[in-house]
């Protein structure tokens, strides 16, 4: 009897055991991953300053652009890199199955002329569709034809706004996909 009692203490104690390890090995990794999704949320996302969902599509106008302008130093004059967002279009001869699509930032010698960049962004982007849509594939994919194509959209954004070139002293690609 004392046997059969020690027995089934043994049993018992091992079905307590395996429940027990159980229970540990699916609260374990539960545990694990709330802590680490606190760690994220609370320490490393406003530490690299990760929006949550908040993504700005390129090519589209919008208020939180504007405020993406950062400044430069150039010496004693500030330059401010303004986006004029992207722009796409269909190169000459590709009877529309190619296209390419452009990101251009403007560099202007003052906060000034960032307001009236906004005014006349329409202006802007169509004037980029014309020179884009006047080039074919080899200039746009070569250095030099983007070289040439960067010095003809400053001329022609300088132009079309009445500036100097001291007001827009670079143009620079933010993107540049011919596909």
């Amino acid at each position: 009897m004392a046997e059969e009692n020690l027995i089934e203490t043994k049993e018992e104690n091992i079905k307590k055991d395996s429940k027990i390890k159980l229970y540990l090995a699916m609260t374990v990794p539960i545990i694990l991953m709330l802590v680490g999704f606190f760690l994220v949320t609370k320490f490393i996302n406003p530490r690299f300053n990760i929006s949550g969902g908040n993504a700005i599509s390129g090519g589209e106008s919008s208020e939180s652009k504007s405020d993406m302008d950062k400044s430069k130093k150039h010496g004693k004059n500030k330059t401010i890199i303004h986006e004029l967002g992207s722009v796409l279009a269909n190169p000459i001869g590709t009877d529309g199955r190619r296209f390419v699509k452009v990101g251009v930032c403007l560099e202007l010698g003052s906060k000034d002329l960032a307001k009236q960049i906004d005014e006349s962004k329409s202006k802007l982007q169509h004037q980029l569709i014309l020179i884009l849509s006047s080039k074919d594939i080899e200039t746009l994919t070569s250095p030099t034809g983007k070289a040439l194509l960067l010095d003809e959209i400053k001329k022609s954004m300088i132009a079309q706004l009445e500036l100097t070139n001291e007001d827009l002293p670079n143009i620079y690609f933010s993107e540049f996909i011919v596909q």
